[in-house]
């Protein structure tokens, strides 16, 4: 199906296969268009592409597409064709790219978008993936104009130049890229129904436990007749972070991760690692100690709460004093951190101050349910398997992206050629 190609040519944009053109994109569309300018508010009218509605990747959810009054006239002129493609014209989304595939049955384009016909010798798909990818974007972005707000316009689109391969190459090289984007599809909705059981599961054994039939109503809501309310000082120590002087900042190797607020947005529950090391003569210049695996750490200043970023520690390691510890001592840890991940919102426990932080005293005071021992790590180990399959199926989409990118690389330049 693939072979790797030999016989190339040079050209202005760089050597591409011998039965391959270089042509301006001007010169294969059959029509470039501004969108129209209408105030877009509501679910009922006709429905009108935003730049907004456009993800990174292209694609748009067409439920999500709000809706404008547009006379008949309007809709006939901005009305988009099944092939169709759109490019966002202007400021940080500038060369943005979707294609237009025939849901909603309706769709007419805003006035930050430019929409491109390609004529009969270019398959649309093939071009939607071509103005997706890493060249077709540099070829896009150097047509931008102006540097504080840069701009895509119809002059520029024109004058791009694009490797054309023969048109039924161009219908393979999409189709191999649109079954692996099916694939990505496929793990997304995994993903989502992962996450949707996970809701419901988490929710369920955090107030009901495990084959309870009898609840007590207690100052955090109703929870078995068996388990007990405890603060969190009764069961963990709470702990702050340490400052990181500039000077011992920097090392990207050492004996202990020092974790940073940035640092928790890299991993999904366990913190294994951290941009910044340090070694023990640092930790004695720090006057601190590593704190252990195991640690549950979160912000505890500042905007970056709003995310509630429970996290793990993955191995022993410091962390800075913009974040907060607890350190389980007669509780589950895993059970403690779904708990806090599902029940305690991080803004809404630092209360109402200019600066958002939550104090020693406040976490100590939480209180949190606590069931037999037995009980929490069997509630642990139900959720923790559920965020298992949700990270491998994450972690399949990761290498099904990465082989989509190489693809694009390989197939739009020529460097691979599908069999035709």
């Amino acid at each position: 199906m693939f072979y790797r190609e030999a016989n190339f040519k040079d050209t202005e944009i760089g050597r591409i296969p011998k039965e391959w053109e270089v042509v301006r994109l001007g010169k294969v569309l059959n029509e470039i268009k501004y969108g129209v300018t209408a105030s877009v508010t509501s679910n009922s009218g006709i429905p009108v592409l935003r730049v907004t509605d456009i993800n990174d990747d292209g694609y748009f959810e067409p439920d999500s597409i709000l809706c404008a009054e547009l006379p008949q006239t309007e809709v006939e002129k901005y009305r988009l064709k099944v092939g169709d493609l759109v490019i966002a014209r202007s400021g940080a989304t500038a060369g943005k790219v979707a294609i237009y595939e025939g849901i909603p049955e309706i769709l007419c384009f805003a006035s930050y978008l430019i929409k491109i016909s390609p004529k009969k010798s270019v398959f649309s798909k093939f071009l939607f993936y071509f103005l997706n990818s890493e060249i077709g974007r540099a070829r896009l972005f150097s047509g931008k104009r102006g540097s504080a707000q840069p701009n895509i316009n119809s002059q520029s689109i024109k004058a791009i130049k694009i490797p054309l391969p023969p048109l039924e190459e161009q219908q393979k090289i999409a189709h191999v890229l649109m079954n692996i984007d099916k694939a990505i599809e496929a793990v997304d909705e995994a993903i989502a129904k992962a996450e949707r059981i996970k809701k419901g599961l988490i929710q369920e054994l955090l107030t009901r436990g495990i084959g309870h039939t009898e609840f007590k109503e207690t100052p955090i809501g109703k929870i078995p007749k068996t388990w007990k309310v405890k603060e969190l000082r009764d069961v963990a120590n709470i702990v702050s972070g340490f400052t990181f002087p500039l000077e011992l900042q920097g090392k990207n190797k050492g004996k202990y991760p020092f974790v940073k607020v940035g640092d928790l947005n890299k991993f999904y529950k366990y913190v294994v690692s951290a941009d910044n090391y340090v070694d023990d003569e640092d930790i004695e210049k720090l006057r601190g100690k590593p704190f252990p695996k195991g640690t549950i750490i979160f912000p505890k200043i500042g905007m970056a709460m709003r995310l509630n970023r429970y996290r793990i520690l993955g191995t022993d390691a410091l962390f800075d004093n913009n974040v907060a510890g607890v350190i389980p001592t007669r509780i589950n840890n895993e059970f403690l951190y779904y708990y806090l991940v599902c029940k305690v919102d991080l803004i809404k426990l630092a209360g109402t101050t200019t600066v958002p932080s939550i104090t020693k005293s406040r976490l100590q005071s939480l209180k949190i349910p606590f069931p037999a021992l037995g009980e929490q790590r069997k509630i642990a180990e139900i959720l923790s398997s559920l965020d298992d399959i949700k990270r491998l199926k994450e972690e399949k989409k990761k290498r099904l992206v990465r082989m989509k990118r190489k693809l694009m690389d390989l197939l739009l330049t020529g460097k691979v050629r599908v069999s035709v």
